[in-house]
């Protein structure tokens, strides 16, 4: 049996597979939820190569050709790769289902990044305006200033 050994949380086996709880989660619930079809439709729209793919996720060369012929699964760390040459829009989307365009994921990050409370507020926040109808977001007093009264006055 393989020794573990547990660093700040990530366990690591005699073979050097990293096992994040965390990570493994994530895995599981992208591989139950149609995740090949979705990978593979990101292959396919990519633009590039097979090969190129495979070249640029530091894979063997043939290895996204032979996956997509034969039908394989990639394990995690082959999946990471992938995803990591296809983009992070593309990553979101077959891990979860969801299309994230970079203003969405700018977001994730700031998100990410706050606190616990300020991720309670944040989140409330996004709520009541999810919530609201379109309205205009300029309160009725405000004015934009003309673009040509602040060249002058510089």
């Amino acid at each position: 049996m393989a020794e573990h050994i547990a660093r700040s949380g990530v366990h690591v086996n005699a073979r050097n597979n990293v096992n994040a709880p965390h990570s493994a989660a994530c895995y599981k619930l992208a591989m139950e939820n149609n995740w090949l079809d979705r990978l593979r439709e990101a292959i396919e729209k990519d633009g590039r190569s097979l090969n190129q793919l495979s070249i640029d996720a530091g894979l063997g060369r043939n290895y996204v050709q032979q996956m997509i012929k034969d039908g394989k699964k990639p394990g995690a760390e082959k999946l990471a790769s992938i995803l990591d040459a296809l983009g992070q829009e593309v990553s979101f989307y077959v891990l979860t289902g969801l299309k994230f365009n970079p203003s969405d994921l700018e977001l994730l990050r700031i998100v990410s990044s706050i606190d616990g409370a300020s991720k309670g507020h944040a989140r409330a926040l996004l709520e009541r305006l999810r919530d609201t109808p379109d309205e205009p977001t300029q309160s009725p007093s405000y004015e934009e200033e003309d673009p040509s009264k602040l060249e002058k006055s510089e």
